[in-house]
């Protein structure tokens, strides 16, 4: 691969690459399966290599000495395990160990100069791997709760809690066992500093520090059904309570304080079928001060409160009418009907007469020891079908805050048959421009154009 600046004269050049890969395999599954299948039958194996060579430079010093001796290559090799099996009947264990293993001709070592009080680095030729692992399990179980009525309109009410807790670890690479990282002195007070030997390398070294975190989640789902009573029959319709509302957290063994994480919160919900709602917030366990720095006192212990918040959002948006249905026709390929129903934003639909969406953000930031920070947004957007063959859509919002209409859009399409034409025109702001195109609708032709355009970045 390459690229070049042409103003700059800067190059990359990328040569040879390779990549090798395996999928995953199972080998300790046996040829012919009788009964239920064991634990180390379901260890999964896979692997992957990468190989690279690159080159950063100015094109007039490609090919000189200087510029080859900055030359960056290396061999990269992936080995992820991992399993699932079920526990004590009821539980679902997933862990996995990740190996990572990395081949260099190249290394550094720093040296500290006491006549010109620096640090110079040498690079030292000859091989050397930079070898990382980590290991990671996760453990989870759906509980579910069911309260049936057997009079009145309320049928039943269900609840699913899913908790998962997880535990993760990779050591520190920095301890000297490993030989990644060495101290070098930084001034002349003596004062020294830790650095790794593949320091700029073409895909880095092991990280220093230690990680051990212990991960605990909980997500719940509420639903309930209800009798609707006919001349014929009577049928039950399920209507969801709560979609979503989920709360996670980590505890890290490693640090010497402030153990605990950071509490975030979240849900979602969908109201009479056209309004969703969803919030989010970020609840911290500890104090903090009026710099906003974390210390280790509980705010239990200080406040009575069992956490402070720290940020939360919530968002609201109603469709009026929802015109991006799933399209079905007899013509193309089956690849390209779902390519379609994938990306219909890409795509004018003439048949439907409008389509409306409102929506409201608002986001509140605590900002110890200032004044608290908050925004809201309302947005709007949707398009009309003028006639057979015109269509307008339309794109704007309301800034509570800045008391000002946000981005504001607005396009228009025309049906021309083979052909179709669009222009999208933003009337003002800091992004105003205008784009005009006629093009020929088959993907075959898709270059065949005419375009017209001016925006921020034209000099007017």
């Amino acid at each position: 691969s390459h690229s070049q600046n042409t103003s700059t004269r800067d190059i990359t050049v990328s040569f040879p690459t390779a990549n090798f890969g395996i999928s995953r395999q199972t080998p300790f599954k046996r040829k012919t399966a009788v009964g239920a299948a064991k634990w180390y039958e379901k260890i999964g194996v896979s692997y992957t290599t990468s190989l690279q060579n690159s080159i950063s430079t100015k094109d007039t010093l490609l090919f000189r000495k200087e510029s080859l001796d900055q030359l960056r290559y290396g061999i990269q090799h992936s080995i992820p395990i991992s399993t699932s099996f079920s526990a004590f009947k009821y539980f679902t264990v997933s862990p996995a160990i990740n190996y990572t293993e990395k081949w260099y001709l190249k290394t550094i070592e720093k040296k500290y100069v006491a006549e010109t009080k620096t640090v110079d680095v040498d690079t030292v030729t000859g091989f050397k791997a930079a070898r990382e692992f980590s290991f990671s399990a996760n453990m989870n179980t759906r509980i579910f709760g069911l309260v049936q009525f057997k009079k009145g309109k309320l049928a039943a009410i269900r609840h699913v809690m899913t908790p998962n807790i997880g535990f993760s670890w990779r050591p520190d690479f920095s301890d000297p066992t490993y030989g990644v990282y060495k101290s070098v002195q930084v001034d002349s007070t003596g004062k020294t500093a830790l650095y790794s030997i593949f320091e700029g390398a073409l895909y880095g070294g092991p990280s220093s520090g230690k990680s051990s975190l212990m991960t605990f989640s909980l997500d719940n789902n509420l639903e309930m059904k209800v009798r609707q009573v006919s001349d014929t029959a009577v049928t039950e319709k399920k209507i969801k309570l709560l979609e979503s509302l989920s709360a996670a957290m980590n505890y890290n063994f490693a640090a010497d304080s402030l153990n605990l994480s950071t509490i975030s919160v979240a849900g979602r919900t969908t109201v009479l079928d056209r309004i969703s709602l969803s919030f989010a917030g970020v609840f911290d366990p500890y104090m903090v001060n009026d710099a906003g720095v974390r210390y280790n006192k509980f705010e239990i212990n200080e406040s009575g409160k069992l956490a402070h918040m720290n940020n939360a959002n919530l968002s609201v948006n109603f469709s009026v009418f929802n015109g991006k249905k799933d399209y079905q026709s007899s013509k193309g390929s089956k690849e390209e009907l779902e390519n379609i129903n994938k990306n219909k934003g890409d795509y004018i639909d003439y048949t439907v007469p409008f389509n409306l969406s409102v929506g409201y953000s608002f986001f509140y930031q605590n900002n110890f020891g200032t004044s608290d920070q908050t925004t809201q947004t309302l947005n709007f957007n949707g398009d009309v079908q003028v006639t057979k063959n015109w269509k307008v859509n339309f794109n704007s919002g309301y800034d509570f805050e800045q008391k000002d209409l946000s981005y504001t859009s607005l396009g228009v399409f025309r049906d021309l048959h083979c052909w179709e034409m669009r222009l999208n025109w933003v009337p003002f702001g800091f992004q105003q421009n205008y784009f005009i195109q006629i093009n020929v609708k088959s993907s075959v032709l898709q270059d065949l154009k005419l375009t017209k355009k001016n925006d921020r970045f034209d000099q007017r």
